[in-house]
């Protein structure tokens, strides 16, 4: 957490859109300014306030043009790592964050991001099964060619089966779906609503391959059990670069730095 002058000095050079502070909203020199405060902080702790990876991507040069960054929270006065968002829900700022679920009431982000995708799958396996076992009443009644024996019976299966996959499977599985196509790019919610600007570069992303993107998501093995197995701390990331003479994307691994 920066000190209280530091804090100042930023929301001084920082405009304030609707009772918030937006760095978005900023020019080319505040934005400037900006850095210079955060710098000038980082140089006095001995931090680096943003990691700096192998290709060196960070330099004074991108900051007229670019916000990318400019990662403090103005809410809780902390210096962010990529990928990390205030949740306006939970009142912090979240590593990794992809979204805020209602339904179990919290962040989903680097910490339970495999969890909840399970819990997903879980579901929709547990459905899957009580739509199967249902449909035995339904084949039975259909073999037996008893058509008013059991028909109330029949009448309500096949009710439950259809609200069961209309109104329980269909976004489940749409749900499930979208996260998984989500984990094999290895974007977030929060990066498909709002592209990241990396480094300077909005062609930049995470994407490193289906298998180590996966890998990335779930962690080094058992995908289907619920035990954690992250590979990385959430905070940094490897990240794939344009180059732009000849718009073919690279790979370059972030340097781990303390913030």
């Amino acid at each position: 957490m920066v000190d209280e002058e530091t804090d100042k000095a930023l929301k001084r050079n920082t405009p304030c859109v609707n009772g918030r502070y937006s760095p978005d909203a900023s020019n080319a020199e505040q934005v400037r300014k900006q850095f210079v405060i955060l710098e000038e902080y980082a140089k006095l702790k001995g931090l680096t306030f943003v990691e700096v990876d192998t290709s060196n991507r960070l330099s004074m040069e991108f900051v007229d043009a670019f916000h990318a960054f400019h990662r403090y929270c103005y809410m809780c006065g902390l210096i962010k790592p990529d990928r990390c968002h205030h949740c306006m829900s939970c009142g912090a700022c979240v590593v990794k964050y992809d979204h805020h679920c209602p339904w179990i009431n919290k962040c989903v982000s680097y910490a339970n991001y495999k969890f909840f995708v399970l819990y997903l799958f879980y579901s929709c396996v547990l459905i899957a099964w009580c739509v199967l076992t249902s449909a035995e009443c339904i084949v039975r009644y259909f073999v037996r060619q008893r058509w008013l024996d059991g028909l109330p019976h029949f009448i309500l299966v096949s009710a439950a089966v259809i609200l069961c996959m209309v109104f329980s499977y269909y976004p489940l599985g749409q749900l499930l779906i979208y996260h998984f196509k989500l984990a094999s790019l290895n974007e977030t919610t929060c990066e498909q609503a709002k592209p990241p600007n990396i480094r300077g570069d909005p062609k930049a992303d995470y994407n490193m391959g289906t298998y180590r993107n996966l890998r990335a998501a779930f962690g080094w093995g058992l995908w289907l059990f619920p035990v954690e197995t992250h590979v990385n701390d959430g905070m940094h990331f490897p990240i794939r670069y344009t180059i732009a003479a000849t718009g073919v994307k690279y790979n370059a691994v972030s340097v781990k730095t303390s913030v």
